[in-house]
């Protein structure tokens, strides 16, 4: 059986430390996007956590008004802030 890209992503997510509250990733090829896992209000991972997308598209605005509303949500937990990127996680062959 073969992974999607949002299987890939998913993953991925839920394998970040469990205070991880941000993680980025960079959708070049447009897989997540089209599949329209980024364009949910939030998305679960696969231990079940629950992570708020916030995707720029060229519109500072809107990604620091979404970014802003994200890190509210997260205001109550406890832990450092890390933060993990997953460049060549999700890309096409």
């Amino acid at each position: 059986m073969t992974d999607t890209p949002v299987d890939v992503f998913l993953q991925w997510l839920g394998n970040r430390p469990h205070d991880c509250r941000m993680a980025i990733a960079v959708d070049g090829d447009s897989l997540l996007t089209d599949a329209g896992v980024l364009g949910k209000p939030n998305i679960a991972d696969t231990l079940g956590r629950s992570w708020y997308p916030v995707v720029f598209r060229g519109n500072d605005l809107a990604f620091r008004m979404r970014f802003r509303s994200a890190r509210r949500r997260n205001r109550g937990r406890r832990g450092k802030c890390n933060f993990t990127a997953a460049a060549t996680a999700i890309h096409s062959s």
